[in-house]
């Protein structure tokens, strides 16, 4: 995610691949806890500064995971893409 070019992680034109990465990122953050959700924080950042872009409707898919399970810093980062939905963090 860190050496993308903005183009490579932008699905918002495309239902089919917003879709399928919202598919990964359930993955990872049903498994926060454990190794198979090691990338849910820099997923998660990458989602609040707007480098990783999916189509609003399925962003919205992801929210129901900001759950005890997430550490400090996910649930920060979760309330932040609610609440500011057209507003990345910079």
């Amino acid at each position: 995610m860190r050496a993308s070019e903005p183009a490579e992680v932008d699905y918002t034109s495309d239902s089919g691949l917003s879709l399928a990465m919202t598919d990964i990122l359930h993955f990872i953050f049903g498994n926060i806890r454990n190794a198979a959700g090691e990338a849910a924080l820099e997923m998660l950042v990458a989602l609040a500064c707007g480098k990783l872009r999916l189509q609003r409707k399925h962003i919205d898919t992801l929210l129901p995971f900001d759950g005890a399970d997430v550490p400090p810093l996910g649930r920060a980062l979760f309330r932040y893409i609610r609440e500011n939905p057209d507003q990345p963090l910079v």
